[in-house]
């Protein structure tokens, strides 16, 4: 996993971005305090993610979704989150639901985490505002100034 943390993050992912895709911001919320643990599950995220919205052949050819945000520590019992904001090019054949549902059920598995698929785990929705959900999502966290950005 790459980590940026400079002054000029938000100019070199506006630098990443084209305004013809589609944009979601997600929180995803850990069950785990291991910082460790929670960049794996990231990681793998993003890999099953790739796969289910380009396909195997896409990613053999170097095609990546972009996702990158923020890992934070919260105020709730100091748990792990992350703000990302991951694009939707537009060759990808699948429906917002799709994709939202797909990235829930695989980050509960992930997590180990029990109870309703609906929890308060993962927060998708589409981002409206790019610029400010840029600004949010890599924004300085005193807690984690050394490697708060990730790009997975």
């Amino acid at each position: 996993m790459t980590y940026v943390n400079n002054e000029k993050r938000v100019q070199a992912l506006g630098e990443l971005v084209t305004l013809d895709d589609k944009w979601f911001f997600l929180t995803l919320n850990a069950t785990t305090r291991s910082r460790y643990q929670f960049d794996e599950d990231l990681i793998k995220l993003s890999k099953w993610v790739n796969r289910f919205c380009l396909g195997r052949s896409a990613l053999k050819h170097g095609n990546k979704l972009i996702i990158c945000g923020s890992v934070e520590l919260g105020k709730l019992q100091d748990g792990l989150h992350v703000h990302l904001i991951m694009n939707k090019p537009q060759v990808v054949k699948r429906s917002d639901q799709e994709i939202h549902m797909f990235i829930r059920r695989s980050w509960m598995k992930l997590t180990e985490a029990k109870g309703s698929l609906m929890g308060n785990l993962v927060h998708f929705q589409e981002a409206e505002s790019l610029k400010s959900v840029l600004d949010y999502s890599v924004k300085t966290v005193k807690t984690l100034q050394n490697d708060n950005l990730v790009y997975i």
